[in-house]
């Protein structure tokens, strides 16, 4: 049986987050056929607590990534 994730995702405890602006919560997400990361923020509201979310297609992270490595492969400076 083959397992159909479209439309779904999933979210897991950040084990490794090690600064405060670090997401809580990690995981992917599948819509309509495009990958995503998951991200979330577990935050206090005046009445209850909720979750923050934000996704990142996961092709622009990819992208975003080759460009840091050639940047310092040519001895660009990348600025933080």
């Amino acid at each position: 049986m083959v397992y159909d994730n479209t439309n779904k995702g999933v979210l897991f405890n950040n084990n490794r987050k090690e600064m405060e602006k670090q997401p809580d919560y990690n995981g992917s997400l599948n819509v309509e056929g495009k990958e995503y990361w998951l991200s979330g923020w577990k935050k206090e509201g005046k009445k209850c607590t909720f979750i923050s979310l934000a996704i990142t297609l996961k092709e622009d992270n990819f992208k975003k990534e080759y460009k840091q490595e050639v940047k310092q492969e040519q001895g660009e400076e990348i600025p933080f």
